[in-house]
């Protein structure tokens, strides 16, 4: 989650690579093929991870039509909100959205379990803050082809998709985005963008300790720095942030 988007990186590409903007159906699947490891990625059908249950009017997690308030229809927001990565060919080789939580079912209701979550990082006095729903963007389907991956497309993505959330783009007040504990080389990236981590439950808090205490180890064994430069960032990164979260008792992180 992040509590702001205030002071937003602008990221151009490496040289070689550009970004461009509107939905492009066939490179998203095949990016999301070649680098999602868990779920069915397809053009059609209704379960999450088909661009049909994902991005078509009336059928997935964008609006069926433009609502009162809301600036955009839903093509107008795909070709606002999605975003494409190119090498030199012209080739599609990652992909990331900017949606808004209001109108993704499963991240709204995730969020509505927010008064658990204890902001540890801003408010030492574990006081328990609120989400506006209504203005909180989604970062969604953030996925580089592994042939391209380490070389910070990501990180160009990620900042285009929350500058297009922002004050110059829809507006929103903070952010959210979801991974998983399976995908621990994307973590240091979201935490460096200033996102913070949620605890609702037993389960979150021992899998944000189990990062922590993994590069803790990683460190101490690596005394002669002859580990990758990129995992050595990425565990200073993990170890900084998540030790505020990793060195409080689970109890005031639920405020029980």
């Amino acid at each position: 989650f992040r509590p702001n988007l205030d002071d937003l990186p602008d990221v151009p590409p490496p040289p070689g690579f550009s970004l461009r903007q509107g939905p492009d159906p066939a490179a998203w699947v095949a990016i999301q093929k070649a680098a999602e490891p868990f779920l069915d990625i397809s053009l059609e059908g209704s379960q999450e991870g088909a661009w049909q249950h994902e991005f078509l009017p009336g059928e997935g997690n964008l609006p069926a039509r433009g609502e009162d308030g809301d600036p955009m229809s839903l093509q107008d927001a795909l070709r606002y909100q999605f975003f494409l990565v190119e090498d030199a060919t012209e080739r599609a080789v990652g992909t990331a959205t900017a949606w808004q939580t209001k109108h993704h079912a499963a991240y709204s209701d995730m969020l509505t379990k927010s008064s658990y979550w204890a902001a540890l990082l801003e408010s030492p006095d574990s006081t328990v803050r609120r989400i506006d729903l209504g203005r909180d963007g989604l970062v969604h389907w953030v996925a580089i082809d592994p042939e391209f991956q380490g070389r910070g497309l990501s990180k160009s993505l990620l900042a285009a998709v929350l500058r297009s959330l922002g004050p110059a783009g829809l507006k929103c007040a903070t952010a959210t985005l979801g991974t998983s504990s399976g995908r621990p080389q994307a973590i240091p990236l979201y935490l460096s963008f200033g996102f913070e981590p949620m605890v609702f439950g037993a389960e979150d808090w021992g899998a944000w300790k189990d990062l922590y205490r993994a590069a803790m180890a990683r460190m101490a064994m690596d005394e002669d720095h002859s580990a990758d430069e990129r995992r050595r960032r990425g565990d200073r990164v993990l170890a900084e942030r998540l030790a505020p979260v990793a060195g409080v008792d689970l109890k005031s992180i639920l405020g029980l």
